[in-house]
């Protein structure tokens, strides 16, 4: 008898924890849903809801600070600034699914991460799932729940998070440092990482149980300065070899003259082919960094695996004209091939005159 009592108010419980979340009038009834998947890699993985009242419920479960059920609530106010971006976009006509590259072949990457994005409104709902080739206003929409819900709190630190939690005890230990630093990193939370450092946290520690030095997760110079003013190794090498001046070809040239500024070695191979810096970043088109490497440098007659520089800018660039960025997205950096292969044929020939 006490157990089906106990029962009793538990559903009674649970029934008014879902009326109280939902809006009174059916006219009115909205709920927003964000969903992201596990990946390879540590993605955060959780669930986020709001509905028209503003009204926030969020679920985490793997690779999240806190794991588990939070509730909030934010100004209604941005849960229709939500429905606004999501008509100027179209989103009840979108695709229910994304799912291929810019060629139209489908993805098929068990461990790529996937969006899910749910709105109910009026009566009718739609679910769209986000693998790759998402328009640009899909992930705008995904970011600004994100934004509205404000899930970073929960998900990562944040310099108010963290200045909260260390005004009220906690002491991070060194795995949590570690962990945080590399979140910070990638989020590109200048800030956070700048604090953490200076809570002790190692500018060359490990990544999940590799070699990965932190230098290999920056987003931007400033981050990448932090790193280097407190001893982080410019030319450290993850468990493929890589190396932090090698991880610079995929970002601004900024980031890549920082770590030249400490001491990288232009012409070190960067990864376990023996391809230097300067080679990936022709195969990325990324001029402004193949015209930084050049003017410090750089060896543009370098080779590996048989192909040279110059090359592996041709082909990439053959490349890119068939199947143009595809994987979609802008990168951080000025992409354009031409200018790159002019700038190695003016190289090679400037060296050959020698």
């Amino acid at each position: 008898m006490i157990e089906q009592t106990v029962m009793h108010w538990s559903q009674v419980v649970a029934t008014l924890s879902l009326l109280a979340f939902q809006p009174p009038a059916a006219a009115d009834y909205v709920v927003i849903t964000l969903e992201r998947t596990p990946c390879l890699g540590p993605c955060p993985v959780y669930t986020v809801t709001l509905n028209a009242r503003g009204e926030v419920v969020y679920d985490g479960v793997t690779a999240v600070r806190v794991t588990g059920r939070q509730t909030d609530r934010v100004p209604p106010a941005r849960v229709a600034a939500i429905l606004e971006t999501a008509g100027r976009i179209g989103f009840f006509d979108l695709d229910d699914r994304y799912s291929r590259n810019r060629d139209g072949t489908e993805v098929i990457i068990d461990d790529v991460r996937t969006t899910f994005v749910t709105i109910t409104q009026h009566g009718r709902s739609k679910r769209i799932e986000d693998v790759v080739g998402a328009p640009e206003g899909l992930r705008q929409l995904e970011r600004q729940i994100d934004e509205a819900a404000y899930t970073k709190r929960w998900i990562t630190l944040d310099e108010p998070t963290l200045e909260q939690l260390l005004r009220d005890g906690w002491l991070p230990t060194a795995q949590e440092r570690a962990e945080f630093l590399h979140r910070a990193l990638d989020e590109n939370e200048v800030g956070v990482v700048k604090r953490l450092i200076e809570l002790g946290a190692d500018p060359n520690g490990g990544y999940y149980g590799t070699r990965t030095p932190p230098l290999m997760l920056v987003q931007s110079a400033a981050a990448a300065r932090i790193l280097l003013q407190a001893g982080a190794n410019p030319n450290a090498r993850n468990d493929n070899g890589g190396t932090p001046l090698g991880w610079a070809t995929y970002l601004a040239p900024e980031v890549a003259a920082a770590l030249l500024e400490a001491g990288a070695r232009v012409d070190d191979p960067a990864d376990r082919g023996g391809a230097t810096a300067l080679s990936s970043a022709a195969e990325h088109g990324n001029v402004g960094l193949v015209s930084l490497l050049l003017s410090r440098g750089a060896n543009p007659a370098a080779s590996a695996l048989g192909k040279s520089v110059l090359d592996n800018a041709i082909s990439s660039r053959n490349w890119h004209r068939l199947v143009p960025n595809v994987l979609g997205g802008t990168p951080p950096y000025v992409q354009d091939y031409d200018a790159v292969v002019r700038l190695l044929e003016q190289a090679l020939a400037s060296r050959s005159r020698r």
